[in-house]
């Protein structure tokens, strides 16, 4: 069984493809009648603290306060401070014991708000966070769900606020620029595999690039319709796995048609993964009298050391 919260359709085929065949997939809804989301315009960052300084003792329970940067978490950390209300700041930067502390406070309602990087939430599951506000939109839609999923799971209504500027696309879109890959490595990509069949660790070597940046460039290819992606080479490191990798894989509506026959067996044909070995007993155990190997490719873990 393979769970997960908020994945893409994108996301879910590929899990499936990881996983294999014979699966069941179970989608829920990701609407949450609970939640009331609102966005509050503003100009600059002064604003948004007036407006917390002016309403987060009225929200209910307690809550997180995103903050694109570990900078800004810092800010409106002092900022909450000076109001006197009960808060912490919380980043990926912290030592460990800091981060456990804060963590076990945020599951005991320790403070009305923790201020955070978009490093707090993976993994706690807390029912009653009542109030999610992000000081800057998050770096994409899927982002924003998952942050604001954290919050209302016991199904009490739950507020959702989102502060916006015009200027608050500037961190997000350069975060969106870094993290995606320059327009000449894809093109090394298709280059490298315009005119051969490579795997995954072969194209990165030719196109000289990073292994995460390898795999984005083959997402948007992939989902693009302009390459796909082929089943991985099997390799089985002993004949207890190739036995079993070719177990009922072959069928013959007359097995009798095999006896005394000599046969010419092509790797890969198949592309199942079998050795020639393995497929040779098979075809001896239906009578067949001489068994005549033809490799046209070698590949990793293939048959010819």
């Amino acid at each position: 069984m393979a769970t997960t919260a908020t994945a893409t359709l994108r996301v879910q085929k590929d899990i499936e493809q990881q996983m294999g065949g014979q699966l069941t997939v179970i989608r829920g809804n990701l609407l949450r009648d609970n939640f009331c989301l609102y966005v509050i315009n503003v100009i600059t960052k002064e604003e948004k603290m007036a407006w917390l300084g002016e309403h987060i003792n009225q929200l209910e329970g307690t809550g997180i306060l995103y903050t694109g940067t570990r900078p800004s978490t810092d800010i409106y950390s002092r900022w909450l401070d000076f109001l006197k209300v009960s808060s912490v700041g919380y980043n990926a930067g912290l030592d460990a014991d800091s981060r456990i502390t804060i963590e076990n406070g945020l599951m005991n309602n320790t403070w009305k708000c923790i201020i955070s990087t978009n490093a707090l939430g993976m993994g706690i599951d807390k029912p009653d966070i009542r109030f999610i506000i992000h000081t800057q939109i998050p770096q994409s839609p899927v982002h924003y769900y998952q942050e604001i999923g954290r919050a209302g799971r016991d199904g009490k209504p739950t507020m959702i606020i989102l502060f916006y500027g015009p200027k608050d696309r500037e961190l997000p879109e350069s975060f969106i620029e870094g993290g995606r890959p320059s327009l000449k490595k894809y093109e090394k990509v298709i280059q490298t595999v315009k005119n051969e069949l490579l795997g995954e660790r072969e194209i990165i070597k030719r196109a000289n690039i990073k292994q995460d940046q390898f795999r984005v460039i083959k997402a948007d290819l992939t989902e693009q319709g302009i390459t796909r992606i082929t089943s991985e080479q099997k390799v089985f490191e002993n004949t207890y796995l190739k036995r079993d990798n070719v177990k009922d894989a072959f069928t013959l509506k007359d097995p009798n048609e095999i006896t005394g026959k000599s046969i010419l067996l092509i790797d890969d044909i198949c592309d199942s993964g079998a050795t020639l070995k393995e497929l040779g007993t098979v075809l001896s155990n239906f009578g067949a009298s001489k068994i005549a190997p033809l490799v046209i490719a070698k590949t990793v873990g293939g048959d010819l050391a």
